[in-house]
This record gives C-alpha cells, structure tokens and sequence, in this order.
C-alpha cells in the first residue's frame, strides 16, 4: 500500500513539473511576440514593457531579447526627440509670432505655447507661454494678454446702455434699450441667445446669486424672471404689484434671500422669495433713486430724490429697523453704497460730486469734477477708491488721507474682489485705455496696461473665477484680459541679505540685513524698521518669526543673540567667544547651531542661549555646508562638501545627543537643506545641479536634476505642497510634491541667493547676487489652475492655429 502511495505521489510530481516546463518555455515567446507586435504598431513603450518581462523567463535567448529590446528603445528614443523638435518648433514660433506684437498674434501665440507645454513640458516651451501672457503696447508699455475680443452683437450706432455679469461669473448680459433687446454672452464671449424685451426698462436689474434668477422692469410692473442656460424664460416667476406707484427699481440682496422693490413716493417693500412682503422702507419722501445692501445682507441703505439717505437693518424677525438717517443737500439724486464693514457710506450724483461718511455722518474723503459712480471699497473695507484717489480708512494718523493718485483721469476704478495674495486694482480711462494696479506701500504699481480699445472705456467687469477681466468700450467691443499671469513684483533696497519673513498682525514683514543693519519692511504699510548696530557687528541668521539675531561682534570676538522686544528695540541676551567666523547657523525656538571655523573654535556647536549651555557635535567627515532642524526641534540635519547628509538627534537639555545616521547621494556639496512642515520629508540641494527628497529615515524618495548650475537654497511651502529652489542659474523654481515643475521664476539676470515663502504662502521672497530683494505674489490655486493642466487644442483650434 505504501509502494501504491508513493508511485501515485512520483506520477502527480511528474505532471506537475511537465506542465510547469511547458508553461515556463512558452513564457519566454509568448512575452516576446507580444513585444513584437507592440513594436510593429509604434508602441514602443509597451514593447519595452513586455521585453523586459521577458528576460525573467528561462530559456531566454538573450542575443535575441537584447537586439529587440534595442530596437524598441531605439524607437521610443525617436519619438520622444520628434515630440520634444516638434513641441519646440512651436514654442519658437509662439515666440516669433509674439514679436508682430499684435493682440490677435499674441492669442495664437498662447495656443501654440500651450500646446508645446502639453506635448512636452520643456523650458522653450514654458516660457513662451510665460511671455504670450504679456506683449507690448504701441507705446513700448507692457499689455496684458488679451485673450478674447468680441463684439457686441448690435450695429455701430445702436447704443448698447449696460452690461452685467451672473454672480458664477457664466453669463454676461447687455442690453439697449433703444433695440428693446438683452443679449447674453457665455464668459468666452461668444453669443448664446438674444431676448426681445417688450419695453422693459434696464436702469436698475440684478441677478440672485444662488440661482441667477434675471429681474426687469416690464411696463412698469416688477419681475423675477427665471434664467437658465443661458436664457431667459417666457413666463415670469413672480410679479409684484406697485399699485399707483412706478417702480424705480428691484434687486436680490447679496445672499439671495430677500427681493426689495423701490419706487416713487419713497416707497420700498422687501419680499422674501416666496413674494410674501416682510417690510415696508420708512423715513424717505422723494422717489427712490437708490439702494444697496451690505456684502452680508443684513444693513441696506436707500436715498431718494429728497436728498436724504437711511440706513436699515434687517433684524431677527425680517424687519426694517432705522440705523442712521441722513441729508445732504450737496448731493442731487444720490446714489449710495456700504462700506463691506459697514463703518462708512458713500453717496454721489455718479458724475461730478461724491462724498465719503463714517456713520457718525462725519466727512471723511470727498471727490469733485471726476467721474466717480463706481467708487470701490476694498474688500476688508480698509481702503476707498474714488476716481483715481485711494483714500486710508484704517483707524490711525492717516486715516482719510489720500494715500495716492493714479493720475489717470478714471472713468471707472475698481478694487479687484477675490484675491488672497494683496491688494490690486484696475483702472478705466477716457483715453480709451485701462491699467492694472497692485498697491505696494500705500503706492500703485502698474503691473499692465490693457489696451487695444479704438474708443473709450465705460465699463470693466472682474471674472474672479476666470481670474479674467472684461472691458468694454463706446466702440462696442467686449475684450477679455487673462490676470493669472499678472505677476509684478515688489523691489527692496539693494545689497541686503534676505534672513526672514514674518506675520506682525496683519502685517507681513521681511526681514533683512545690511552690513550692521536690520531692516523690517512691512508689505502693508509705507514704513519700515532699520535699527543701526554697532559697525563691528555682522548680522548672520534671524529666528524664523524675527525676534532673534545671531551676531558676530568682531570687536568682542563674539557671536552674540539679541532679541527684539515688544518695544521694539533690540536687547542683548548673552554671547559666547569665538576666534573666526560662523559658517552657516540655523534657530530652533531660543537654541542655535553654528558652524565655526577657527584656530580655537572648530566644529559645530548647539548654543542654548536661555541657559547659557554649549554642546559640540562630532561624527561628521568634512566642512559642513548646510544646516536644517526638524519642525519638532528634535532632529538637526547638516550637508558637507563631500556631498553627505547627517542626523543628530538634539534633546532640549542637550545631553546624550548622538549621530542617529548619515548617507550619501549627491556627488557635490550639499549646499541647500529643507525640511517639510509634517517633517516626514528632508529635501537636499546641491552644486551637482539635483535635489534629492529623503525620506525621515534617510531613504531617497525623489532624485532629479533641478538647475543646469549649483543650488542655493531650498524652501517649502507652510502646507507642504510645493518646494522651491533658487540657483546659480539665475531662476527660481517651484516643485510639486512629486518632483513635477509647476513654475520657472526669472532671477531678473543675477543669481537668486536666497528664496523664502512667506508664512501665508502668498508672497515667494527672493534674495539676488547684488542684494535686491524681491516679493512676487504666488497664488498656487492660479498655477494649477494654468499650468498644471494644459488640455490638447480641438481639431477647430489646431486648424485656426497651424498646428498639425
């Protein structure tokens, strides 16, 4: 039985390694053949792919496997160069085609340059969409990519009176009452459908901003008429009754939950959006000529023919309660507007006059001869645009002040809502042209001009989804301008060292060096710090939220820490004796490492400056050349000159510190260390031109060639998601977390030394050979938005634009 059991067992062996054989010597021209074929469609990445898994197999012809293999690179290889020739082709013809410096070349230049950067990302191609976004003005200005000009649709002599927007920015809408027409445009411009009006009256419309319900005026009865798709409904959703009274206007309030209707007699009934009445205006006499609510829909203000002006609020029970009541006799059929913090109005005749109020009805600005019925308040309600006037509303020595002037001769002034990175604005002239605006130190910085317009501006609307502006002219063109790549820069004073940048408040502040001076310049103010120390003392690094300073005192042969208090000046906190010079120094909280080099003093020392207590760290084989803490302060990262990264782990009492690891990966000096703000990532640069990203336990997870010469510097985002680099080679870069190249930034023809995001992640601060620091606004919801994703042209768009 045994004998049965074993023989049994011999033959399932058998068969089974038979099979197994058989499997494994057609696995070999199985894999192969499937190669082959991949190659013979041109798919040469997958004919890799199945060549290499071939040489797994047994019984592989190697002589064969390497010839096919070869060929199929070879292939691959030839693809990628007739991509890469073909994809720069067109970015060199965007280029070329940008010098004609015509609107219309500029716009073929950007779809040719957009698709150059999706065939292939190379710099040639980068940056010729970079320049497609800029060309220059007949009279050398720089003019903002004009993406789109579109006419409005009527004749010449037709007269077009308004044009407004949806409150999702996807439809436009204007009208003329002399054709008794509405003609809506998508936000491309092109033209999606016309509406005979039947005599509605278009002085006074809006739209609800939650379903974009369209209101008129039709023979003199109020309407909500529903709006979809582009279009206007036959039928109306509600109609309001005015008994003997003409209706002079109607409106959604902001959050689209209430509907006013004004009219003669001072009359105005707010509705919900059922129809049903809540409350009645009290307190006016004249017909209604105006009305506005707050940004939060809570206050609403009215003025009528009377001159007077009356503020409500909109209580818990939907009632109208009185604020403020108002008259001026100085102003002639008013219109109003709130301040979005509700702490000042503003009324004017639209044309000649406005005056600015505080609540208290105190004058603060006041404006004449300019027209001005588009005064803008900046979103946090801290500044006012009149005409080409600024005016200061923060509480202070300046507040009501003119901060500055356009000059302009504005038709229209608006601040630009949405923007998180700072303050910018556009600016309408009646010489048939407009500018883009960003303010810097209670200053205008024109960042563009937008042109191109044969007859005067009347109107400007802002896309803030789009990031697009539209413009519209008396020659009855519609023009749409492309924002996202608006970048201007703000330009310190030269031969300063960038050490760090901070939130002081509300304000953002940099901090830098110069000689023996600290210098604080604070992005939203016109002032700024210098605080003068001695001429034997050498600023060497500042803590990250700018109160320490590490200072070499030549004299004192010392490196000292000083603080800056809550008063503002500079207190000495303790020294420590040196003989030469501090190589590199990171803070972490009120510790310092330096690494000095001396006769006496060698080595890398951690000074815990509180409790005057000094620990040296040993282990490391070369002159270091970067240093990096751990966000938790407990792990101290350097790079030396032989391309090798070490670990120390550092407790707070700073003792039993140890070498936790070191490695190697670059082939230079590691000249640029960064840890990420999760502190699971370490990213290294080097003069070898790579970065490498490490992971906590010193594992490469990213290594790619970065520069074409040595890195400088090194930072990450406050989220994490992206990481910049500075080089010799006279760019900045921005990196994703995957290594991807999200943006290359020009270091204006000097190498960029030092580069630093602020702590907002709005601003990258940029430090040059010559010591001119730069702020640039960095919007990363932008760069994605434009760059990240680069879709392929349409067979419409590659026929209209050359591309094969």
């Amino acid at each position: 039985m045994s004998q049965f059991r074993f023989l049994l067992l011999f033959v399932c062996c058998f068969c089974v390694c038979s099979s197994s054989t058989l499997a494994q010597s057609n696995c070999y021209q199985t894999l192969l053949e499937r190669g082959q074929a991949a190659y013979e469609a041109l798919q040469f990445e997958k004919a890799i792919q199945q060549f290499e898994a071939a040489s797994g197999c047994p019984e592989v012809d190697e002589t064969e496997l390497a010839a096919w293999l070869n060929k199929a690179q070879n292939g691959y290889i030839e693809t990628i160069k007739k991509e890469r020739n073909r994809a720069r082709s067109l970015a060199l013809t965007a280029r070329s085609v940008l010098a004609l410096q015509k609107d219309d070349d500029a716009a073929k230049a950007y779809q040719l340059a957009r698709y150059a950067v999706a065939m292939d990302d190379n710099d040639d191609a980068r940056g010729a969409l970079y320049s497609s976004v800029y060309h220059l003005d007949d009279d050398g200005e720089r003019r903002l990519f004009c993406h789109r000009t579109v006419p409005i649709g009527w004749p010449d002599h037709v007269e077009v009176d308004d044009l407004d927007i949806t409150a999702d920015g996807r439809f436009i809408t204007a009208f003329s009452r002399g054709e008794g027409q509405i003609k809506i445009f998508d936000h491309e411009g092109q033209l999606l459908a016309e509406s005979q009006s039947n005599g509605y009256e278009f002085d006074r419309r809006n739209y609800n901003p939650f379903d974009s319900s369209f209101i008129v005026i039709s023979e003199f009865t109020p309407q909500v008429i529903p709006f979809r798709n582009g279009k206007l409904a036959e039928t109306p959703r509600l109609t309001f009754s005015t008994g003997d009274l003409i209706p002079r206007s109607v409106q959604f309030s902001p959050n689209g939950q209430y509907i006013l209707v004004t009219g003669t007699m001072g009359a105005g009934w707010l509705y919900n959006l059922e129809g049903e009445l809540l409350d009645t205006l009290s307190g006016l006499n004249g017909s209604v000529t105006y009305c506005n609510f707050s940004l939060d829909s809570e206050w609403l203000i009215a003025a009528d023919h009377e001159r007077r002006v009356v503020i409500y609020e909109i209580d818990a029970n939907k009632k109208l309660k009185m604020v403020l009541t108002h008259a001026d006799k100085a102003i002639y059929d008013p219109r109003v507007s709130l301040s979005p913090d509700k702490q000042h109005f503003m009324l004017s005749n639209g044309y000649s006059r406005s005056i600015l109020y505080d609540l208290n009805s105190k004058v603060i600005a006041e404006g004449s001869y300019t027209k001005t019925s588009q005064a803008s308040f900046s979103e946090d309600g801290l500044q006012f645009l009149l005409g080409d006037i600024v005016y200061d509303l923060k509480e202070g020595e300046n507040y009501g002040k003119s901060l500055f002037d356009l000059n302009q001769r504005a038709s229209q002034s608006i601040f630009l809502p949405g923007n998180r990175d700072r303050k910018r604005l556009a600016a309408a002239s009646w010489e048939k042209k407009a500018r883009l605006w960003a303010i810097n130190y209670n200053q205008a910085i024109p960042v563009g001009r937008l042109g191109g317009h044969t007859d005067d501006i009347r109107k400007m609307i802002f896309f803030p989804n789009q990031e697009r502006l539209l413009t519209y002219g008396f020659d009855q063109r519609m023009r749409f301008w492309d924002l996202a790549g608006s970048i201007g820069a703000y330009v310190f004073e030269s031969n300063h060292r960038l050490l760090t940048s901070h939130f002081a408040g509300d304000t953002l502040t940099i901090v830098s060096a110069k000689e023996n001076q600290i210098c604080h310049w604070f992005m939203n103010s016109s002032d700024y710090g210098r605080r003068w120390l001695s001429e034997s003392f050498e600023i060497v690094a500042s803590s990250a939220d700018g109160r320490y300073f590490l200072i070499h005192d030549k004299e004192e042969k010392q490196a000292q820490v000083w603080q800056l208090n809550d008063q503002g000046r500079l207190a000495y906190l303790g020294g420590y004796t040196l003989d030469e010079n501090i190589v590199q120094a990171e803070f972490q909280g009120e510790r310092v490492a330096m690494f000095i080099v001396g006769s006496i003093n060698f080595g890398l020392v951690v000074w815990d400056f509180k409790n005057a207590k000094t620990r040296y760290l040993s282990g490391y084989r070369e002159l270091l050349a970067s240093l990096a803490w751990s966000p938790n302060g407990e792990i101290l990262a350097a790079g030396d000159h032989n391309g090798e990264i070490y670990e120390w782990r550092v407790p707070e009492n700073l003792e039993e510190n140890e070498l936790v690891r070191s490695w190697s990966g670059h082939k230079q000096s590691v000249s640029a260390l960064c840890w990420s703000p999760s502190g699971d990532r370490l990213a290294s640069g080097s003069w070898d031109h790579r970065i490498i990203i490490w992971s906590a336990e010193g594992q490469p997870l990213l290594n790619f060639k970065a520069h074409n010469m040595e890195i400088n510097d090194l930072d990450y985002s406050s989220d994490g998601r992206f990481l910049a680099s500075g080089s010799e080679d006279q760019t900045a870069k921005i990196w994703g977390t995957e290594g991807q190249l999200v943006v290359t930034i020009s270091g204006g023809n000097s190498d960029v030394k030092a580069i630093q995001f602020s702590p907002d992640d709005a601003h990258l601060i940029l430090e040059n050979t010559y010591g001119s620091l730069r702020s640039l606004p960095f919007a990363p919801y932008l760069v994605e938005q434009r760059f990240d994703y680069l879709p392929d042209l349409s067979a419409e768009e590659k026929t209209k634009y050359g591309v094969e």
